[in-house]
C-alpha cells in the first residue's frame, strides 16, 4: 500500500500551482529560507495572486531545478 508521503506526491504531480510547503515536498528538499534565496538570487518564478500567499507554478519549479542542475566532474565521478 503506498504511504502518505507517495500519495501527497502523486497529487502534487498533478497541480499546476504549489504553495511553498508543497514544494518542498513535491521537490524533496528545501525550506522558506531556500525559496526566499532562490527566489531573490536566482530568478525563481513566484507568483501572489490574492497578494499574501506565494504560490509556484509546478512547471516552473521543474524548469529552475533542470536550468540549475550542476554536474559532477568526471574526475570526481564514482
Amino acid at each position: 500500500m503506498p504511504t502518505k508521503a507517495t500519495d501527497e506526491n502523486i497529487d502534487l504531480a498533478k497541480r499546476k500551482w504549489l504553495t511553498e510547503k508543497q514544494a518542498t515536498i513535491y521537490l524533496g528538499i528545501g525550506n522558506h529560507n531556500m525559496f526566499k534565496n532562490w527566489r531573490e538570487n536566482f530568478g525563481l518564478p513566484f507568483y501572489i495572486p490574492s497578494g499574501n500567499k506565494i504560490l509556484y507554478k509546478r512547471v516552473d519549479l521543474d524548469a529552475f531545478i533542470e536550468r540549475t542542475r550542476c554536474e559532477m566532474p568526471a574526475n570526481r565521478a564514482s
